[in-house]
C-alpha cells in the first residue's frame, strides 16, 4: 500500500512541476507581445513553427482578448499582436512597398483564432479585409497616441 501512494505522489510532484512549467512558459508567451520589431516578431515566427502545440497556445493567447463582435476581436487581437509602430511597416498584402503581413505564421494564427471567436461564420476575405483596416490605419493610431496600455 506505502508503495502505491509512494508512486501516486510522485506523480503528483511530476504534474506540479508540469503546471509551473506551463505556467511560466504562457507567461513568457504573453511578454513577447505585442511585436516591436523584426527580432521579436522572428522569436514569435519561429515559436508558431517549431510545432502544433505552440501555434495552440498562441492562438489561445489571443481567443481570450474577446470582443462583442468579430471587427471588434479583430483589433483587440492585432493590437496585442503587434505595436502600432511595428504595424506601420506591413499591410495585409504588401501594398504601398509595405511588407505582406499575409505571409507570416502570425497571420494565420490570427484567421484561426478569429474563427474559433467566430465560431466559423466569418470567412477569410472578412478576416483579411478588417486585418487590412487595421494595419492601414497604424499611422493615424499613432498619430492619435493610441497604443493600447496592457494591463
Amino acid at each position: 500500500m506505502q508503495l502505491i501512494l509512494d508512486k501516486m505522489q510522485k506523480i503528483d510532484d511530476a504534474n506540479e512541476i508540469k503546471n509551473v512549467d506551463l505556467e511560466q512558459n504562457n507567461l513568457d508567451l504573453v511578454t513577447r507581445f505585442p511585436v516591436c520589431d523584426e527580432e521579436s516578431l522572428q522569436v514569435i515566427e519561429d515559436f508558431i513553427s517549431e510545432n502544433e502545440e505552440n501555434r495552440e497556445k498562441v492562438t489561445s493567447f489571443l481567443s481570450a482578448v474577446g470582443g462583442r463582435n468579430a471587427p471588434e476581436f479583430i483589433r483587440r487581437a492585432l493590437s496585442r499582436l503587434i505595436s502600432n509602430k511595428f504595424a506601420i511597416l506591413y499591410s495585409w498584402v504588401g501594398h504601398k512597398g509595405k511588407k505582406p503581413f499575409s505571409n507570416l505564421k502570425i497571420a494565420g494564427v490570427l484567421k484561426a483564432a478569429v474563427k474559433k471567436f467566430t465560431r466559423n461564420s466569418w470567412t477569410e476575405k472578412d478576416i483579411e479585409l478588417a486585418a487590412s483596416k487595421w494595419l492601414a490605419k497604424a499611422r493615424d493610431r499613432i498619430k492619435t497616441n493610441k497604443e493600447p496600455k496592457m494591463n
